[in-house]
C-alpha cells in the first residue's frame, strides 16, 4: 500500500512539474555571415504554456510568412544564404 501511495504521488509532483514548465516562442536566425541568433518573441520573455507557445508561433510565422519570403528570395537572387526557424524554448 505504501508503493501505491508513493508512486501516486510522485505521479501527481510529476505531472505538477511538467504543467508549470514555462516556454517562450523564440525566432531563430542563421544570417549571411554564418551569425547564430536567437530571439524571443516581444511581449513573452517571460514564458508562457506550451499550448500559447505554439499558437503564438503559428500567429507569428502567419503574419510574417510573406516577409520571409522575400527575405529568402532576395538572398538567394544574390547568391547568398539565411535561415530563419521558429520555435518554442524551456524557460532557463
Amino acid at each position: 500500500m505504501k508503493n501505491i501511495i508513493a508512486i501516486f504521488a510522485f505521479s501527481i509532483s510529476s505531472q505538477a512539474a511538467i504543467a508549470q514548465t514555462l516556454y517562450v516562442p523564440t525566432v531563430h536566425i542563421l544570417n549571411v555571415r554564418g551569425e547564430y541568433t536567437s530571439n524571443p518573441i516581444e511581449g513573452f520573455q517571460n514564458g508562457i504554456s506550451l499550448t500559447e507557445c505554439r499558437m503564438r508561433i503559428e500567429a507569428w510565422e502567419k503574419r510574417f510568412a510573406a516577409a520571409m519570403a522575400i527575405a529568402e528570395k532576395t538572398l538567394e537572387e544574390r547568391g547568398q544564404f539565411g535561415s530563419m526557424k521558429t520555435g518554442c524554448e524551456p524557460k532557463e
